[in-house]
């Protein structure tokens, strides 16, 4: 309220539990800003939408369950439905391979023992060093999943661990150009 005194102000909110619906909330405000880009835009969101419920379709006939893991500095965290990388979920359908994972920003605290016990069939894994450190290009998330307990798991097995864009999925995320990224992390996830 306070800077619409001053300026005409717009609030664009990151998407977190509805990720698309959030999305094309943006782009409809982004649409009116700039009436020229408007078809453009749409057209883009509807892409995205398309693909999805594809991805979504394929993924639901096939009852595929999924984790989506942070790993930080050595620590693991794990993220649900309800979370900022719920999409996984709510989006491209995947089950959850725990339905009580806490819904938090950071996400709840994990370890390979607990990898093992919940056993995905996909392990969608975020490298946040290699997202907010330049160079690193996700080798430490790798090096630290290298071991006994995650070969066990049948996401190994399977070569379904999935070492989804950094950027994309953590520091840009709500964006059409990032959404295209994360939908084809997806897809390619999906060719495996």
């Amino acid at each position: 309220d306070d800077l619409s005194k001053i300026a005409p102000t717009v609030l664009i909110t990151l998407p977190g539990a509805d990720y698309l619906g959030t999305l094309e909330q943006n782009v409809e405000i982004i649409s009116i800003i700039f009436p020229d880009k408007a078809e453009m835009l749409k057209q883009a969101m509807q892409e995205l939408v398309d693909t999805s419920l594809e991805i979504q379709q394929q993924v639901q006939e096939a009852g595929h369950t999924a984790l989506f893991l942070m790993v930080n500095a050595g620590n693991l965290s794990v993220f649900g439905p309800g979370s900022r990388f719920s999409l996984i979920h709510d989006t491209f359908g995947f089950l959850p391979a725990d339905d009580s994972i806490n819904s938090s920003t950071h996400g709840q605290s994990s370890s390979f023992e607990y990898l093992l016990q919940q056993n995905p069939d996909y392990l969608f894994v975020l490298d946040r060093g290699a997202a907010t450190t330049a160079g690193t290009e996700g080798s430490a998330a790798q090096a630290l999943l290298d071991n006994a307990l995650v070969k066990q798991m049948d996401a190994f097995k399977h070569h379904r661990i999935v070492y989804v864009d950094p950027v994309s999925w953590y520091v840009a995320s709500g964006g059409i150009e990032t959404t295209k990224v994360m939908i084809k992390n997806i897809e390619e996830a999906l060719s495996r």
